[in-house]
């Protein structure tokens, strides 16, 4: 039997304070020196309200009540377009794709669809994360292989996407609509 070495007792150290490594450049002084040159002294602010808005006792500086504001027309204010869906159809289609595998938590989908998709979403996500648990083996790998969009209207958007699933190759339908300025999930249909 091989006799095992003793280890010397830990000994607790308190971490060093920070130390600061300033090297100046040239002409500056340095960081610990005090810089007093006359520039950071404020004169003491007059606050007492007066009726009168004469430019009596002071020097210099405007009130915000001397100068009339301006006219600016913004026009109506409407929300900014919603970006084009083909930028943003395949990253929202991996994240959908995984949350059906099981993979990804629904939640993380909850801007992006309608209430009623969510619900069934996040059931559909309840039971596959169940299979993926009780299944043998490593996690099946869910891919996306293509993706279809089409633009039937201006708000609308249409996606088809074929995905791997393991041995199995399925379609996955979604109907895209445009609220509050940004494309939201409102139709979803997986074979």
């Amino acid at each position: 039997m091989t006799a095992v070495p003793a280890l010397a007792p830990l000994r607790i150290v308190p971490l060093p304070g920070p130390q600061l490594h300033h090297t100046p450049l040239p002409g500056q002084p340095y960081p610990w020196e005090p810089v007093d040159d006359g520039r950071f002294i404020q004169e003491p602010l007059d606050f007492a309200a007066s009726d009168d808005h004469s430019d009596e006792g002071r020097t210099g500086v405007s009130s915000a009540l001397d100068r009339e504001a301006p006219d600016i027309d913004e026009g109506p204010r409407t929300r900014p377009a919603a970006p084009d869906p083909a930028e943003i159809i395949r990253p929202l289609a991996t994240a959908l794709v995984e949350v059906l595998a099981g993979r990804r938590p629904v939640v993380q989908l909850v801007r992006w669809t309608s209430p009623a998709v969510y619900a069934g979403l996040s059931a559909r996500a309840t039971v596959a994360y169940r299979r993926r648990l009780s299944r043998p083996g490593g996690p099946v790998r869910v891919t996306v292989r293509r993706i279809i969009l089409s633009r039937p209207q201006d708000k609308v958007a249409e996606v088809s996407i074929v995905v791997i699933d393991g041995n199995r190759v399925r379609a996955v339908a979604i109907s895209l609509g445009v609220q509050a300025g940004r494309w939201i999930i409102e139709a979803l249909q997986v074979g």
